[in-house]
């Protein structure tokens, strides 16, 4: 597999700011939560986790999207740098990305090439057929480690421990082709299209707007495969809005595509339009269900969906082996029945595109939707965790329970905690006991909310919790060991329009969920200090951040201080030709390239050298003569301790060889 590890990370534009911070203190930010006395998952999901800031991406707008086999999975967009995987350079592109469970370091794995050699997934003017314009719905990654994602009219598979590759036929917009089939097939095969169907939505989108309806799942032979509605699903509608071919959903078994039909019923066929696909994972970890697969449908008179349907895909025995049925369901939102008479009139809609909508997990499957009651404008958003149906033939699925925003009294069991934000992520795992009676109805995360928060569903109900702040963080790979286990993984949301996917230090804003913390570095120190400081240097030679090491820092109004191990923090003076000590400079810069001297620049031409030998500050001789220049940062060769720069406002720079020019 092509990989590359990043190795070290640059930190420019340095600025010094020193946290005085409490013994004992974790990390990173702690989840706020409150326990339930006497509930036996009384905490929330991510009570015991704190939020780590991730430094030295080798990406930009980096957005995470699933976690399979130990590691997260995120896309980002690699610069005009080149990086080298497996002596191969890399730039302007994007690129997947990986990042083991416990390790501190990003791996790229290159996305295959397009057709003539060129990227796959380009940046800059080819934004459109990059990953990005379906924001944090783009990948999807399988238990065992696979990763399905798309990217403008592609679709890029990589099986578990393989070089990703493209799947045949998905960068054609429209009508059936024949095409070369993948992964060790040799026989053309066909990408069952009807006419007016495309894979994907042929025109591009506004980040993030849409929701494709597809899932990533394992198959035979530790393959990946697709299941994806194609867009416009079965062609143009007829005058009475049916559609002109019986819709489905084509499946990429890692070898041939087939057409699996979906059996919509005549009033179901309506405008019919499918919204969101789901399929969960099974008991063994390593696995998922082919028949806990549920797709979410909208139909009715209007553009807009006005009825909800939800289908289970089901094991036929005529080809292709897999049908998708209409699946009742015990619920007047999602099976047609007569609502409260308190509600009436209800109306029931799909969210807007961006959103997930479906979240399936062994248990059952999560419905995200929005409904109006009583002719109101104002829509309500509604989940409903739904429960597979019993053995009987005709059995309805069952509702473990309805939550909404706001909570309408008669209508919804409890408060959902808060409106689903454009563009979310949800995770959902099964509880460890069965739902009947008030049984465990699992946890589930849903990422996205202003500042990065989360709503959180434990002991039956939701809460907003606390998040890693920044932009919404939409972009998400979480997972849970054990139904015990708190989550954990990685939240990132650095899509492009949101602050050009950076923060204000330049990196992609990325935070790591855990319940291990690698523990507080910084500690409560008293330093003789009254004014701000804000430049550090390390002595040469010595390992970044050891304690033993000594340390200069310079600041404002003549401040410098010098750290010696063992004695903590000493203030030191800057000394002119009368030995008088100088309090009005402000020193903005520090470097040490030689055990024997140091040097520190500032504003208004400061520039000054101190010697080990005398033990003092004083002003540099070999400062330009007449220089009154506004210093900002001076660093020194560290293989040629002669050659240094300095470098400042009005795009000032001096070069020092034995004098500054």
């Amino acid at each position: 597999m092509r990989r590359v590890t990043l190795v070290a990370a640059a930190l420019a534009g340095v600025a010094l700011v020193i946290l005085l911070l409490g013994r004992g203190g974790g990390a990173g930010m702690a989840a706020d939560a409150v326990a339930t006395p006497g509930a036996p998952d009384a905490q929330p999901p991510t009570a015991a986790d704190s939020f780590e800031p991730e430094l030295g991406l080798p990406a930009e707008d980096v957005v995470a999207f699933g976690h399979g086999a130990g590691a997260s999975w995120a896309y980002g967009r690699l610069g005009p740098a080149p990086v080298t995987v497996d002596g191969r350079q890399y730039s302007d592109q994007y690129a997947l990305l990986e990042h083991p469970d416990g390790g501190e370091e990003w791996q790229i794995v290159p996305l295959p090439e397009a057709a003539a050699g060129k990227p796959l997934a380009p940046s800059g003017d080819g934004e459109a057929l990059t990953p990005a314009i379906y924001g944090s719905l783009a990948g999807e990654a399988t238990p065992a480690g696979g990763v399905a994602l798309l990217s403008g009219q592609s679709i890029a598979i990589r099986d578990p421990g393989q070089q990703p590759y493209v799947v045949p036929g998905t960068s054609t917009p429209s009508t059936p082709s024949t095409v070369t089939a993948g992964a060790g097939a040799s026989d053309p095969e066909t990408v069952p299209l009807e006419p007016g169907e495309s894979l994907l939505p042929p025109a591009p989108q506004a980040a993030g707007a849409v929701t494709v309806p597809y899932a990533a799942i394992e198959e035979r032979e530790g393959r990946t495969g697709v299941l994806i509605a194609p867009h416009d699903d079965g062609g143009g509608q007829s005058g009475a809005g049916e559609p002109e071919h019986q819709p489905g959903v084509l499946h990429w078994d890692g070898r041939v595509w087939t057409r699996e039909p979906i059996a919509v019923g005549e009033a179901q066929g309506q405008h019919f339009r499918a919204l969101a696909i789901s399929c969960a994972a099974t008991a063994a970890p390593q696995s998922s269900a082919a028949q806990s697969c549920w797709l979410l449908a909208g139909y009715g008179a209007g553009a807009t969906p006005e009825n909800l349907r939800l289908y289970r895909r089901v094991a036929t025995s005529a080809p292709p082996g897999w049908s998708w049925q209409a699946q009742p369901v015990a619920s007047w939102l999602l099976g047609g029945e007569a609502p409260p008479q308190s509600a009436s009139p209800v109306s029931v809609s799909p969210l807007a595109q961006g959103a997930q909508m479906l979240t399936a997990t062994a248990q059952g499957v999560w419905v995200d939707l929005q409904m109006r009651v009583r002719g109101e404008a104002a829509a309500i958003d509604v989940s409903q965790l739904v429960s597979p149906p019993g053995g009987e033939a005709g059995q309805r699925a069952g509702v473990a329970g309805t939550w909404c925003h706001p909570t309408i009294e008669g209508v919804c069991e409890a408060p959902l905690g808060g409106a689903f934000p454009s563009g979310y992520r949800s995770f959902a795992w099964p509880g460890s006991a069965p739902q009947e009676a008030g049984g465990d109805i699992g946890t589930r995360v849903i990422t996205g909310l202003a500042y990065g928060a989360m709503l959180e569903l434990s002991d039956g109900g939701f809460r907003e919790e606390v998040g890693g702040g920044g932009e919404p963080a939409g972009g998400a790979a979480l997972y849970r060991a054990s139904p015990q286990a708190p989550v954990e993984g990685v939240i990132a949301y650095g899509e492009r329009g949101a602050n050009n996917g950076l923060d204000d230090e330049g990196q992609s804003p990325v935070v790591q969920l855990t319940a291990r913390p690698a523990g507080d570095e910084l500690h409560e120190e008293a330093v003789p200090f009254r004014h701000l400081l804000l430049a550090v240097a390390q002595a040469p030679e010595t390992t970044p951040g050891d304690p033993g090491a000594e340390a200069l820092a310079v600041g404002l109004n003549g401040q410098v201080g010098r750290y010696l191990p063992g004695e903590g923090w000493e203030p030191e003076a800057l000394y002119n030709a009368k030995h008088e000590a100088q309090s009005t400079v402000n020193l903005r810069g520090v470097a040490w390239p030689e055990a024997n001297r140091a040097y520190a620049v500032g504003d208004r031409g400061q520039m000054w050298m101190w010697m080990r030998e005398t033990g003092y500050w004083v002003p540099d001789p070999a400062k330009p003569f007449n220089f009154t220049g506004n210093l900002n940062a001076i660093a020194f060769d560290p293989a040629n301790p002669q050659l240094g720069f300095a470098v400042g406002k009005q795009g000032v720079i001096l070069k020092y060889g034995k004098s500054w020019e």
